[in-house]
């Protein structure tokens, strides 16, 4: 069964954001969720690209799919995080915040694979 994403609660503030003279000296980043098998083709086509790579495990993701990736792939992860707490609003915000404090600036968050495509759009 699918899990019911939450409704996200609407913020009469927005979230703090950095300096942008500051943001804009930051390397930008791509956020690859659960990069195993098509992910990890993402990941490395990205990193080709310039981009420093965030690998983030959704808490969708069995730890036993993760080593799923192409033999030939190489290593792009500058980071790697792990979400837990499935969909409460309060675990997105922790991760959500846990992102925003890698020394990075982040112009994407892609699926990487079959099991985060919830996860990655609760986040979003």
């Amino acid at each position: 069964p699918t899990p019911r994403i939450p409704e996200r609660p609407r913020s009469t503030s927005p979230p703090p954001s950095m300096d942008p003279q500051v943001e804009r000296l930051l390397p930008p980043a791509v956020v690859v969720v659960d990069p195993m098998s098509t992910g990890a083709r993402i990941s490395a086509d990205a990193a080709d690209r310039g981009f420093t790579i965030v690998r983030l495990w959704s808490s969708d993701c069995p730890p036993e799919l993760r080593s799923h990736t192409s033999s030939s792939s190489r290593d792009v992860f500058a980071a790697t995080l792990e979400h837990t707490g499935g969909y409460a609003i309060e675990a997105l915000e922790a991760t959500a915040r846990a992102l925003r404090a890698l020394p990075v600036r982040i112009n994407a968050i892609l699926c990487g694979s079959e099991p985060g495509v919830n996860f990655t759009d609760a986040l979003s």
